[in-house]
């Protein structure tokens, strides 16, 4: 790895990740798009469509405890997108008359054909990368995608139901016990945890973005 370039996130503007890009032999150099220049950043942030978005859908996962199910799940749909999913390459992009213009590639393959057909693997990572795509189905994954994805939910709205039941509404305040009940069950089934906007307090990066 040679360079590390972001957004302005804090999850990626931190003192912690900037020392340990410092420290790598070689040192990583670290880049960050312009401040509401959402563009810049464009073709890695499709994949927040694709790739995190489409699975797991616009709802927050809040809880801790969902942190090694959702890992679960996102390592058994990498592995399967990888091997299975064909898509599309791009291959042509121009703009014309105020309208652009796109061509893909006639055949749609697989990530993992792509790789094979590279030439870039050495013939034992070919091997290895061919016994992968035998040992797995296509069809079994798919199933066991769609069973981890409704355990993940089920269990975050158990979690999110506990957590409200925990808190004071102060919207059934004079309400009567069966309605305040009412009240706290249909808040439960809709309520989610809302992320807070925190920023650093102080920047390692200057704040004139010099890769654009």
């Amino acid at each position: 790895m040679l360079g590390w370039d972001t957004d302005n996130g804090g999850e990626f503007i931190n003192w912690a990740l900037i020392e340990h890009f410092k420290k790598r032999k070689p040192p990583v150099s670290v880049t960050r798009s312009r401040p509401y220049h959402k563009n810049d950043q464009a073709y890695v942030e499709q994949k927040n469509s694709t790739h995190a978005r489409g699975l797991l859908g616009w709802d927050r996962l809040g809880h801790e405890e969902l942190v090694a199910p959702c890992n679960e799940l996102l390592e058994l749909w990498s592995l399967w997108g990888n091997l299975y999913r064909p898509t599309m390459r791009q291959v042509f992009r121009k703009r014309e008359k105020g309208k652009i213009v796109r061509r893909h590639e006639k055949e749609a393959k697989t990530p993992a054909r792509r790789l094979l057909e590279s030439g870039q693997l050495e013939q034992k990572q070919a091997a290895e990368l061919k016994e992968v795509l035998e040992e797995n189905d296509p069809f079994a994954m798919k199933e066991e995608i769609e069973s981890c994805l409704q355990r993940l939910w089920e269990r975050c709205r158990e979690l999110d139901k506990k957590s409200w039941e925990e808190d004071e509404d102060p919207s059934t305040e004079g309400a009567t016990p069966a309605l305040e009940q009412r009240l706290r069950e249909q808040s439960a089934a809709s309520r989610r945890p809302v992320p807070s906007a925190s920023a650093p307090e102080q920047s390692p990066l200057p704040n004139a973005s010099a890769t654009r």
